[in-house]
């Protein structure tokens, strides 16, 4: 069509004035769309002639994307200015770079609809478009573009980046459309922002990966949720709160047959909900419609989770839930029952752009195996159910390693019948204060986990990790953060190439020291024969010896001399050296035990500790302002969150020092035959106490005077071992302490150990904190780390050091004396109720 013809059919519509601009842009749009792609040159010597036209209608995301492309653009070629134009000054324009949802990108794609994510990039002629598909698409459109064309990487939430200097770049025709593997990649950025770290969002966006304000489609409910639509009106110990609409419900009291019947026949709210129940089933549905209408979510693409609660045990016992059970295989057959044949038809009828993410999960008793396919309709799910599975079993292997055999299946099972798949992944070990500071070599199995996770039709990732020590940027942390930006986007890259891109950026002349001391990890971690459990104790890596630890920080004195002149190098480095001082402070015993030589000195690693730590937590952890999302939450976990840091540094040096001198019936034996430790509690550092052994003690509950600990030692988690085999027997001793008394000692009991072994401690009473949510149900004294390969057969004498103060137990010290020669143990209490003070 000509530009005449079209003023004669549109006249006696519009003005002459309109109709001239309408032609224009029909004009432009033609322009772009017969030009053919060839060679550009986006800059030289400093300059651009090339602009940016950003759609009316873009997001902030997007305009702040483009802000960041023009400086980033600026940066590489020295100066040129790209400037951001209208459409119409763009006419004028010789080079345009069109970006968003404007007439050149969707005539470019011949008005094709984009897929959520997906990104393309063309040349058109001399213009350059680029769009993308859903709410972040165009953003990350642009970064894609950032990253194929200057060869730009964002690497740590920091701010550190690569970004090459150009003194002339040409661009070769470009007419990519690409889909990320993962549509959803989430890397819980909430935490950083929590922290209050000025620089976690614009590293967030660069990195393409999602969090709070820029999801590709929101799951707008918790993870763990039936709960919450169907509260009890009981408060238990990690149970979700109920959602707003249901605040002032409380089922268990009305309908005490919603929820699941025990062994006995009782009803309780501390198993799941009875899904036999077609009333149960019906309220549920009801509660999801009230819920949808009270977000506003009627007309909205999201997610709602209807996912189990994080508790162990069958849905229900009644009799018809376990015919369900019999029906699909798995403890979750009535849930899974309401699931496909009740709520997806329900949901797809009123709710057409709603999807159900699933929780797999809690084993065979509840919903982690998936449906039989012979009972779905060709045989898969519904579309708009969506798996969501959390699997994890040895943390130090992908899962497709023996270790994780189960899990592998599992994938590929749910992977069999689904559409698509939401994954919770652990892609690390869940770090506890005062233990699980981990130094461990399973950063590639993510990689590894990833592609197969791809392969099974997983195409949502939610990362999960206890973010205190990833922040801390210690040990390889934050190398695993930027393989999976990298990964999740394209899972196939070179993983090797992203090492050396990573550390070389990162640590500068360090660089390839720092690869042979990560590969060093990944090899030992590859062969080790321990099931690395989810929170482990990480002395229970047969590979963290004296030998190892003494080498390691040789090592890093060498690295740190080559990057002397780095600030920016140096600072990273010892950022990375956190993990291997704690474990260094942790494991002082062991060393000065082992006669390897060294020359370490416990006051200077602390000293380095505290100062690389203070340094990270200032990067990473400021105070935000009043009027800042998230400043309420922050300003009650940001002085916790240091503390956590700092106190675990500091009781680690307590250990290093020695502690508090133990009772002159310790004398009797061979320092090195004498190892202490201190109880822990789930998720918490526990409190300082000034005349605890190292500076802390457990509190635990004890209304009547009485303190109980067991020695539990389960059967080695072999790989390959079978579940069930036998433990050593329990042993377990209770004491009558005296208020007000010193921390004295008592015999527990005399036992050999395994890799799991631990002592169980009384156990602080439940409470919440701002940012560790549930305390859990347990405390112990982790003491499997001192099983001996060479000698499996070797028993010790367990101590325990306590007192009572008020109601309360304090727990400060775990004593374990090797026996040796038929050695009787240094005291016995007959009565239960004999103690041995500590020295002075």
């Amino acid at each position: 069509m000509n530009i005449n013809a079209l003023r004669k059919q549109l006249a006696w519509l519009v003005p002459s004035a309109t109709i001239a601009v309408l032609a224009f842009f029909v004009a432009m749009l033609q322009g772009c769309a017969t030009r053919k792609a060839s060679t550009v040159t986006l800059f030289q010597d400093r300059h651009t002639d090339y602009v940016i036209v950003l759609s009316e209608d873009a997001s902030p995301m997007e305009k702040e994307a483009v802000e960041d492309m023009r400086e980033l653009l600026r940066q590489s070629s020295g100066g040129a200015d790209f400037r951001i134009v209208s459409r119409q000054e763009a006419a004028t324009c010789r080079h345009r770079i069109f970006i968003g949802d404007m007439p050149e990108c969707r005539n470019y794609l011949k008005f094709k609809k984009l897929e959520n994510e997906e990104r393309v990039c063309a040349t058109v002629g001399e213009d350059i478009v680029i769009v993308g598909g859903g709410p972040c698409g165009t953003a990350y459109a642009v970064y894609q573009f950032l990253m194929d064309t200057v060869g730009f990487r964002a690497l740590h939430f920091w701010g550190d980046i690569i970004l090459p200097r150009h003194e002339r770049l040409e661009l070769p025709p470009l007419a990519y459309d690409r889909e990320p593997a993962y549509v959803n990649r989430e890397l819980n950025e909430y935490a950083w922002l929590l922290s209050g770290c000025p620089t976690a969002p614009l590293a967030f966006r660069r990195m393409m990966m999602h969090g709070p304000g820029h999801y590709p489609i929101r799951c707008v409910t918790g993870c763990h949720s039936l709960n919450a639509f169907i509260p009890s009106g009981q408060t238990l110990p990690g149970r979700s709160g109920p959602y707003p609409p249901f605040r002032d419900r409380a089922y268990f009291k009305s309908n005490p047959d919603f929820f699941g019947m025990a062994a006995d026949g009782t009803r309780t709210p501390n198993l799941q909900l009875c899904f036999s129940n077609p009333d149960l089933r019906r309220e549920l549905t009801n509660n999801i419609v009230e819920f949808i209408h009270f977000k506003g979510l009627d007309d909205t693409h999201c997610m709602i989770d209807l996912g189990a609660e994080d508790c162990s045990g069958k849905f229900c016992h009644c009799p018809k839930c376990a015919d369900f059970e019999q029906k699909y295989g798995c403890g979750g057959g009535a849930f899974f029952d309401y699931i496909i044949n009740e709520a997806s038809p329900y949901f797809k009828t009123h709710f057409p752009k709603m999807k159900m993410r699933v929780l797999s999960y809690g084993g065979r008793d509840q919903t982690k195996y998936p449906p039989p396919p012979q009972l779905l309709s060709d045989g898969r799910l519904p579309a708009n159910v969506v798996p969501f599975l959390a699997l994890g079993t040895d943390y130090s292997k992908p899962m497709r390693a023996p270790s994780n055999a189960d899990d592998y299946r599992t994938l590929q099972e749910w992977g069999a019948i689904s559409r698509e798949m939401f994954l919770y992944y652990y892609f690390s070990t869940f770090a506890r204060p005062l233990v699980s500071i981990h130094l461990f070599g399973n950063v590639l199995r993510t990689t590894q986990d990833y592609r197969d996770a791809a392969k099974q039709n997983v195409r949502y990732a939610y990362n999960d990790f206890q973010p205190i020590f990833f922040q801390l940027d210690s040990g390889f942390h934050c190398l695993q953060y930027y393989l999976m930006t990298r990964l999740s986007n394209e899972p196939e890259l070179d993983v090797d190439n992203l090492v050396t891109e990573y550390t070389d950026a990162i640590y500068g002349a360090a660089g390839q020291r720092m690869r042979d001391y990560f590969y060093e990890l990944e090899q030992l971690g590859a062969a080790e024969t321990e099931i690395l459990v989810w929170n482990p104790d990480p002395r229970t890596a047969t590979y963290l010896t004296p030998e190892n630890l003494v080498r390691w920080q040789s090592a890093y004195d060498e690295m740190e001399t080559l990057v002397a002149d780095n600030a920016n190098a140096l600072a990273h480095l010892r950022c990375s050296r956190i993990n291997l001082d704690l474990m260094t402070m942790l494991l002082w015993q062991e060393i000065q035990a082992s006669g390897v030589p060294n020359q370490l000195d416990s006051e200077a690693i602390y000293s380095r500790f505290t100062k690389a730590a203070n340094y990270a937590l200032d990067k990473a952890f400021q105070i935000l302002p009043p009027d800042a999302a998230f400043a309420k939450d922050n300003a009650a976990s940001n002085p916790v969150q240091r503390e956590l840091v700092l106190g675990t540094g500091r009781f680690f040096h307590n250990i290093a020092a020695g502690g508090k001198p133990l009772p002159p019936a310790f004398d009797a034996v061979p320092l090195t035959d004498i190892r202490q430790v201190v109880p822990v509690a789930n998720k918490e550092l526990i409190p300082e106490e000034p005349e605890g052994a190292f500076g802390v003690a457990l509190f635990g509950e004890s209304p009547d005077g009485r303190a109980t600990y067991t020695i539990v030692c389960p059967a080695p988690a072999i790989v390959g071992q079978a579940d069930g085999e036998e433990t050593l027997p329990r042993q377990q001793r209770q004491f009558t302490l005296v208020e007000g008394g010193p921390y004295t000692f008592h015999y527990i009991g005399r036992s050999r150990l395994t890799h799991a072994a631990v002592v169980t401690a009384p156990a602080p009473a439940y409470r919440t904190e701002p940012y560790i949510g549930g305390m859990g149900g347990y405390a112990c004294a982790y003491v499997g780390h001192l099983f001996d390969n060479s000698d499996p057969n070797c028993e010790w004498d367990f101590y325990v050091s306590n007192r009572l103060k008020g109601d309360k137990v304090l727990t400060d010290r775990i004593v374990l004396v090797r026996v040796r020669d038929n050695r009787s143990p240094l005291f016995v209490e007959e009565d239960k109720s004999a103690s041995l003070k500590t020295g002075d």
